[in-house]
């Protein structure tokens, strides 16, 4: 006994407003969804299962859901709803996953959607933008491009800190001993110093002005100290001169 799965050149074209809360920042997204299949499902693959008034809203469902490339769509029945399956592969893939069943037809998304050859790491939802591109919204504590950068908060604590006027250039000063934290003591060499600016050289360098160096002001005894959170290529403490995105200092 043969079993045979009618194949149809039915073509869904469906569009999806999507972008920004604003009329200029909206924009219209389209997808193409081939008919592959009458009387036939893909089965072993489905990710969710909707009840929808047409295969047009089926394909808005696929295309809300990054991992959906296919849908089986209940079309034999005349009373609403129907049963709506959207997939996250394709029979192409899986043909021993599609079968013949009375009632339902099989759509393919022409082209996949960009996230789907995206991967973005620990626990990150990758997310379609109006013009094109695709972006990785990163969970709590991660960040790059593909959510691949876990990020640390670090502190560091003195005890004691003044810091004084103009008069006396904004001298920075601190208890010895008072230091308290887990990211080194990088502001050791900055007690008790003057702060330095390209017009104000009050570091211990001779021959040179190390803001003028760094492209930022700080506290600097030498040149070549370990700690400078000001810096134009990025703040620097300690071993961490790369990989910290942002850095404050609090005095109370």
């Amino acid at each position: 006994m043969w079993t045979f799965i009618v194949v149809l050149a039915v073509v869904i074209l469906i569009t999806e407003k999507c972008g920004g809360t604003t009329s200029q920042d909206v924009c219209i997204r389209k997808r193409f969804f081939l008919k592959k299949g009458q009387d036939a499902v893909l089965i072993n693959h489905v990710i969710a299962v909707y009840q929808v008034l047409s295969e047009i809203d089926c394909g808005h469902r696929c295309m809300r859901e990054s991992k959906c490339v296919s849908f089986n769509y209940e079309d034999h029945r005349t009373s609403l709803p129907h049963v709506c399956e959207i997939s996250d592969e394709r029979k192409q893939n899986d043909l021993q996953s599609f079968i013949a069943v009375d009632g339902f037809s099989y759509f393919e998304l022409k082209d996949p959607f960009l996230c789907n050859a995206v991967s973005c790491h620990n626990g990150g939802q990758c997310v379609e933008q109006c013009d094109g591109h695709r972006k990785c919204i990163c969970a709590e504590g991660y960040t790059g491009a593909h959510c691949e950068i876990r990020l640390s908060k670090v502190a560091n604590e003195y005890s004691g800190v003044t810091l004084d006027g103009p008069d006396d250039k904004y001298r920075l000063k601190f208890e010895p001993g008072g230091f308290h934290g887990n990211i080194g003591n990088c502001g050791g060499p900055s007690n008790w110093q003057y702060f330095t600016t390209r017009d104000s050289d009050n570091d211990e360098e001779p021959s040179k002005n190390c803001a003028t160096e760094d492209h930022a002001g700080w506290w600097y005894k030498a040149c070549s100290g370990c700690g400078n959170l000001n810096r134009q290529s990025g703040p620097k403490w300690d071993s961490w001169h790369i990989g910290i995105f942002s850095a404050e200092i609090k005095i109370r």
